[in-house]
C-alpha cells in the first residue's frame, strides 16, 4: 500500500503498472507510476515477485477491469471514471510511454495501439460510445521509408491532412472524392498533384502510406488530421478559379 495521498477526487490520474519478473533486481520486477512519478514509499513493504514468476495476469483465468474477484465473488469495485486502458503483453513500459509533462502538468500522449507492440493478448480500450459517430481524429506515426498501415482513427476517413513534423515538407491534403493518389499541397500553387506511392489507400481504421515524399520518411514523425464526412459523400465536378485582387469586395 502506497503512503501517497490523492486528495483531489475530481482530478484525472494517469496510472502505469509495469511488471517484469525476468528482472534480476527484485525491487524492479513491479513498478507503479502515478502521473509520471514512480511510487517508491509504501506503508506496507511490498512482496516482490519471484524471479521468472508466472503471475495470474494474462493467464487462463477471468480478468476484470475495475473490480476484484475473490472466491468467485466480486468484493471490490472501482468508484470512479476510466478514460482509457492499455494492456501490453510482453513489454513493461515506463510512464513516459503514455504521458509527458507540458507546462508543468502531466498530460496523456496522443497514442493508440499502433504506437506499441501489443503482444498476443494486448488490447486498448477507449471506452467510447459506439452508438455515436466520431467525426474527427488525429493519428501519429514514425516513418519507416517503406509501406505501412496507420490505424487508430476509429473510422474510414473521407478527408485527411498530413504533415511531416520533423521536416519542412509540404502539406498533403487528400479526400475520397479525388481518390488516395491525388492531393492538394496547401502551401503550393498547383491546383492538384498526383503520386502513386504517397497515400496508397483509405482504410477502415486509418490509412496506408508508401515510400514517396514526406508521408513516411524514415525515422521522422508524421501527423494526419482525419475527418469522417458521413455516408453520403457526393462526387462533384471541381475546378480552379484564378482572380486578381481589386482591393475591395468582389464576387468570384
Amino acid at each position: 500500500m502506497s503512503s501517497a495521498v490523492f486528495r483531489d477526487t475530481a482530478a484525472w490520474y494517469n496510472v502505469v503498472v509495469a511488471v517484469d519478473t525476468t528482472n534480476s533486481t527484485a525491487a524492479d520486477r513491479i513498478k507503479v507510476y502515478v502521473n509520471g512519478s514512480q511510487i517508491t514509499d509504501f506503508i506496507i513493504t511490498p512482496v516482490n515477485f519471484d524471479l521468472n514468476d508466472e503471475t495470474r495476469i494474462n493467464s487462463a483465468v477471468e480478468h476484470r477491469i475495475g473490480q476484484s474477484i475473490q472466491g468467485g465473488t466480486a468484493n471490490l469495485s472501482f468508484d470512479g471514471y476510466m478514460a482509457e486502458t492499455f494492456f501490453i503483453d510482453g513489454t513493461a513500459h515506463a510512464a513516459d510511454a503514455f504521458g509527458e509533462t507540458l507546462n508543468g502538468i502531466w498530460v496523456p500522449k496522443n497514442i493508440t495501439a499502433s504506437s506499441f507492440t501489443m503482444g498476443t493478448n494486448g488490447f486498448h480500450l477507449t471506452f467510447e460510445d459506439d452508438s455515436t459517430v466520431t467525426a474527427f481524429n488525429t493519428v501519429l506515426w514514425e516513418g519507416n521509408g517503406g509501406t505501412q498501415s496507420v490505424t487508430g482513427t476509429g473510422f474510414s476517413a473521407d478527408f485527411v491532412w498530413i504533415k511531416n513534423r520533423d521536416n519542412a515538407d509540404d502539406h498533403y491534403l487528400y479526400d475520397t472524392v479525388r481518390g488516395p493518389k491525388n492531393f492538394l499541397g496547401s502551401n503550393q500553387t498547383a491546383a492538384e498533384d498526383y503520386s502513386a506511392n504517397d497515400l496508397i489507400s483509405f482504410d477502415s481504421d486509418g490509412l496506408t502510406v508508401g515510400s514517396d515524399g514526406g508521408l513516411n520518411r524514415s525515422g521522422q514523425s508524421i501527423v494526419a488530421w482525419c475527418w469522417d464526412a458521413g455516408a453520403n459523400n457526393a462526387s462533384t465536378e471541381h475546378s480552379s478559379v484564378t482572380y486578381e485582387g481589386s482591393g475591395a469586395a468582389q464576387d468570384i
